[in-house]
């Protein structure tokens, strides 16, 4: 009996360390989108992109509803400054609401960057790191949003006619 049990008990740990290897690979290629903003972790578990007129626009909204939009005008892989133009630029939308006041990139910096490290066109996924410090006309406090990160974010392309792929 006793060598059944230990049978059991190594089958059983088996079992548990593949169920681990298994969750450790769906985490990998999970898409998600994370950053620090002025001092708070700010996570986006289901971040969206598009692609459309050769700009990439990845979007993520945390639970209570603050938003990071990035925009990057690229077909490649690289480093992007961040710029006053609908091309590279980044957003912060402080909550859901259509009349909230939106946090731009707009006092330039130059730490202020995208960068796209991975675009997989087989799966149309996207991945990169970015910064920006956030500025409102009217609000006198900068939001600073560092440490960002958003990794296999899958990307639909909209050609110019509106249509999706």
């Amino acid at each position: 009996m006793p060598n059944k049990n230990i049978l059991l008990q190594c089958a059983f740990s088996m079992l548990m360390l593949l169920s681990l290897i298994s969750c450790e690979k769906a985490n990998i290629d999970r898409p998600l989108m994370t950053a620090n903003v002025s001092g708070e972790d700010w996570r986006c578990a289901v971040p969206t992109a598009s692609f459309s007129d050769s700009v990439f626009e990845i979007r993520g909204e945390s639970h209570d509803g603050l938003t990071i939009v990035l925009r990057v005008k690229s077909l490649n892989t690289g480093n992007f400054s961040l710029t006053n133009s609908k091309e590279n630029s980044a957003c912060l939308i402080p909550n859901k609401s259509q009349h909230a006041y939106h946090y731009r990139n707009g006092k330039l910096s130059k730490e202020s960057y995208i960068a796209i490290t991975n675009i997989n066109k087989k799966k149309q996924e996207i991945s990169g790191t970015f910064y920006f410090e956030a500025h409102h006309p009217i609000d006198p406090v900068t939001r600073h949003v560092s440490n960002g990160k958003f990794q296999n974010v899958r990307y639909t392309t909209i050609e110019s006619a509106g249509i999706v792929h």
